[in-house]
C-alpha cells in the first residue's frame, strides 16, 4: 500500500549528569512498525539513538548533549520513496532537538506528510505544531491503530476530520478529534 518510515530522534541529556540514564530501545516504534506491516504497508525505521549509541554531540549554547545521530544524518537514512514519515518525541525535554530533526526532515522531504507521535505531542499538540510548522498532524495517545488509520487516510486523500484520536491545524486553529 504505502511506504512509511518511523523516526526516533536522538536522546538528550545534560552534560556532566551522573544520574541520567542513557536511552533504551523503543518498543513503541516496534509496535507501530508491526501494526503498519500487518496492514500491508512497507515499513522502515531510523532509530537515531540505536544507530549511534556511543556518540555524544554538544548542542551549541546549551549544557545538553544529543546521544545518537544528528539532524543532518537522519534524513539521509529515510527511503527516498517514502510517502509518510512518523516522528516520535516521548519527552518534552527532548523537544529542543526533536524539532530540529523534524525541520530537517521537512526540508529534505518537501510535500511528504510528517506526523508526530509520543507523549510530548499528546500532552500539547498545539504547542508542537506551532513551534515546528510543517507538521502534518499528530497522533494522540497509543498509536498502533490510530496511525494505521491516519496513514490510510493520508494515502487515499481522505478528510483528517474523520480520523479519531488525532490533532491537526486548520485555518490556524487546533482541531483535536475525539478518541
Amino acid at each position: 500500500m504505502a511506504n512509511i518510515c518511523i523516526v526516533r530522534p536522538p536522546t538528550i541529556m545534560p552534560i556532566g549528569s551522573i544520574t541520567t540514564q542513557q536511552g533504551v530501545p523503543s518498543i513503541g516504534i516496534a509496535y507501530l512498525l508491526s501494526s503498519l506491516k500487518v496492514a500491508g504497508h512497507e515499513v522502515s525505521a531510523v532509530d537515531s539513538f540505536g544507530d549511534a549509541v556511543n556518540r555524544f554531540t554538544h548542542i551549541e549554547n546549551t549544557n545538553l548533549l544529543i546521544n545518537g545521530l544528528n539532524a543532518k544524518e537522519i534524513p539521509q537514512r529515510i527511503p527516498k520513496n517514502v510517502q509518510v514519515i512518523g516522528v516520535s518525541c516521548m519527552y518534552s525535554n527532548e523537544w529542543i532537538y526533536s524539532k530540529v530533526v523534524i525541520q530537517e526532515i521537512i526540508k529534505q522531504f518537501p510535500g511528504v506528510p510528517v506526523v508526530g507521535g509520543g507523549e510530548h505531542f499528546t500532552a500539547d499538540p498545539e504547542f508542537a505544531m506551532k513551534t515546528c510548522p510543517g507538521i502534518h498532524s499528530v497522533v494522540l495517545g497509543e498509536g498502533e491503530e490510530i496511525f494505521v488509520e491516519l496513514v490510510h487516510t493520508i494515502v487515499e486523500g481522505g478528510a483528517l476530520g474523520n480520523v479519531p484520536g488525532i490533532a491537526f491545524m486548520q485555518d490556524g486553529k487546533l482541531v483535536k478529534n475525539p478518541p
